[in-house]
């Protein structure tokens, strides 16, 4: 799980600002790690156990993809 969750730091946009932001709230690199491959767990066990087909919340993205934008734009 620990290398699905370094993968969709490079690839989804929601869970990557979701990491970033955590990390700039001062969390370890491990924790969060463990945070976000709980968190795609959480999404699998929801669309196997409702079965339906999964649906990003695009309010909770926006919130973090404005934070990712303002995070890269400090490096």
């Amino acid at each position: 799980m620990y290398r699905c969750a370094l993968g969709t730091i490079k690839t989804k946009e929601d869970l990557s600002a979701y990491y970033h932001q955590k990390r700039k709230e001062g969390k370890k690199h491990k924790i969060v790690m463990n945070a976000l491959a709980n968190k795609i767990l959480q999404q699998i066990w929801s669309v196997i156990a409702n079965e339906k087909e999964f649906e990003k919340r695009m309010v909770e993205f926006e919130k973090y993809k404005n934070q990712k934008k303002a995070i890269i734009s400090e490096k």
